[in-house]
């Protein structure tokens, strides 16, 4: 993969937002974090022109990772269950929610919404952090996490707070760990 282009042409791609596997025939860079890509499926030789950003890249990646690991693979992350991907191993029996986080740098951060920390701490069992780093130029799997709930999250809170009952009540809008943190030994 070039320094400009994070998807080469002729490379094959496949998700949830394609009827099939596609092939790459041109990319060009629409932005900071985006690509328009042009594609032909594989079996109907049709063309389609799609706009990917460093998230939508890290999902495919993930997608493929977990294909090519023999799971039976769902997007589900237009549904707001609080991750991304449903895989299930078919040999094993192994679920995993996997909440993907794609980062344009080589090192960075990765924030959770409420509801995804919510789920991971409920479902600590078999929820993932899979994270992309470099999207902008080399995308990068780094090592999965499972339980990523015993990582120690930091608020990022709204700008404004609310009053309960005369109480001031923050509301937070995100959780954040830094893509270091993660790498570090437990």
């Amino acid at each position: 993969m070039s320094h400009s282009q994070p998807i080469r042409e002729g490379q094959i791609v496949a998700g949830a937002q394609f009827n099939e596997p596609m092939r790459v025939e041109t990319v060009a860079s629409n932005g900071l974090d985006s690509w328009v890509v042009g594609l032909v499926g594989t079996q109907s030789e049709k063309f389609c022109r799609v706009t990917l950003t460093s998230r939508d890249l890290a999902a495919l990646l993930e997608l493929e990772h977990e294909t090519s690991r023999g799971c039976q693979v769902y997007d589900v992350h237009e549904k707001n269950l609080g991750y991304d991907v449903t895989s299930l191993d078919l040999n094993s029996g192994e679920l995993r929610l996997i909440e993907i986080k794609g980062i344009g740098e080589v090192t960075g951060t990765v924030l959770l919404t409420p509801n995804e920390r919510r789920v991971a701490q409920d479902r600590r069992d078999c929820y993932w952090l899979y994270v992309v780093t470099d999207c902008k130029s080399q995308p990068k799997l780094q090592d999965h996490i499972k339980d990523p709930a015993r990582f120690p999250w930091h608020e990022a809170c709204l700008p404004r707070r609310f009053s309960v009952r005369r109480r001031q009540v923050k509301k937070v809008g995100h959780y954040y760990l830094s893509v270091d943190a993660l790498t570090q030994p437990m």
